[in-house]
Order: structure tokens, then sequence, then C-alpha cells
């Protein structure tokens, strides 16, 4: 059996009310170590966030709840951030990882104060082929 690694990041953002952040902030959990938390405050004295782990990222409104593994990040972590971001703001979160060589995968979400999309890098490399070679119907194995 082999085990799935990955490395997880955002970009960095802004919000609109910094103590909510800070307290969705502290339901983040990584799965295989900590997150580690990027914001900073510019010159101008705006705050910009960001966070990463190595492993994927977690999130729940009670860390004792880790243990029943009830992870809430995209049911309720993503939506409670969209309703932070200001307009013109874009949180991206990717994901890439793989296990052994019988995949390799890459995940990104990107969320919006008006939309919530998530994007699959496999399923993106078969659209561009598929545009690429001008057959719709272009279907390969991406896994083992």
């Amino acid at each position: 059996m082999a085990n799935y690694y990955c490395t997880t990041r955002t970009n960095y953002y802004h919000v609109t009310d910094e103590q909510a952040y800070a307290e969705l902030f502290a339901g983040l959990q990584g799965t295989e170590d900590n997150i580690e938390d990027f914001s900073e405050k510019l010159k101008d004295g705006t705050i910009v966030h960001g966070f990463g782990t190595y492993g994927s990222v977690l999130w729940f409104r009670d860390h004792d709840a880790y243990e029943d593994y009830d992870d809430g990040f995209d049911s309720e972590f993503l939506p409670r951030l969209q309703s932070l971001l200001p307009a013109g703001e874009a949180f991206i979160i990717m994901e890439a990882g793989h296990e052994k060589l019988r995949y390799v995968t890459g995940y990104a979400t990107v969320v919006t104060a008006d939309s919530i999309k998530f994007l699959n890098i496999a399923d993106l490399a078969v659209r561009a082929a598929r545009e690429m070679l001008g057959d719709d119907h272009f279907e390969t194995q991406l896994d083992y």
C-alpha cells in the first residue's frame, strides 16, 4: 500500500473583516503538518493573508471534531471565507500530490465574492488535448 503525499498552498488575498477571518482561520488543520500562516502587514498598512501545509487542508468548527473526521473545508470554510472577500479579490488554493507513480494529481479552488469554482488538472489536460486534436471524444488514462 502506498501513501498519498501532497503540498497545499494559497495565493495572497485580502479580507474585509480581520476578526471574523481570525476565527475562521483558527479551524484550519493540516493532515500531515501544521498550517503555516503567510499573513503579513504591508507597508501601506493593509494585511494580506495566505497559508500552506505539507499535506491536505481540513477545517473544523471545533478542533475536537477532528476525531470524528467531520471536515467542513468545502462545505463551510469556503462559503464563510467567500463572504469575507472584497469585490475584485480572489482566494486560490492549490493542492498537488502523488501516490508513488500510480497517479499525479492537482486541484485548484478559486473563490471570489460571487462564485466558487473547483478545477482538476487531469480534466483541464484532457480538455486541452481534445481542443488541440480537434477530437471532442478523445480519452486517455492518466493513472494506473
